[in-house]
């Protein structure tokens, strides 16, 4: 019975560990978006996002970062440049987002799906300070809960200046 009960342990720490999350970061790296690439095993090449998407808008620059889970997204701006780093986003789980933008005042962010149901960030946009990713603007990191896959548009407002971007969901 002391085995059964170890073995019991064991699984529940490594489903605790297989879980658990820490703090999304930016990279260390501070080189140019060319070393943001999706290097695709499947293909045999390096593609865009927007080459595998299925969404029509993704945002053409989306790349995966060599080595790394995350994806970094440029919008489209109004008056401001906007930057995404994020995990990959999968429906029905907590999405960090890291985000960049240029202008002036407060972050606001609001995500559509293609019928139009809206979400809000499930915390933040917090402030960051210190971080390593070099785009412009100040930082904010939040979390999103896209509780479908499919193709969301995420609007970005500051007093000055707007941006979006799209990214498919999974």
């Amino acid at each position: 019975m002391p085995r059964a009960i170890q073995s019991l342990a064991a699984m529940a720490m490594l489903a605790v560990l297989a879980c658990s999350r820490g703090p999304m970061t930016a990279p260390s790296s501070t080189g140019s978006s060319g070393q943001f690439e999706r290097v695709s095993s499947q293909l045999g090449g390096t593609v865009s996002a927007a080459q595998t998407s299925t969404c029509p808008d993704v945002s053409p620059t989306s790349q995966w970062q060599p080595g790394s889970p995350l994806l970094e997204v440029r919008g489209t701006g109004h008056a401001a440049e906007l930057w995404a780093l994020t995990e990959p986003p999968i429906a029905r789980t907590d999405v960090k987002i890291v985000w960049r933008m240029t202008g002036s005042g407060a972050l606001r962010l609001v995500a559509a799906d293609a019928q139009g149901k809206q979400v809000e960030p499930i915390e933040g946009p917090t402030p960051h300070e210190g971080s390593q990713w070099n785009r412009p603007g100040d930082e904010w990191g939040t979390i999103f809960y896209f509780p479908d896959p499919g193709c969301w548009t995420i609007e970005a407002h500051r007093d000055s200046g707007s941006g979006r971007l799209v990214i498919e969901v999974k």
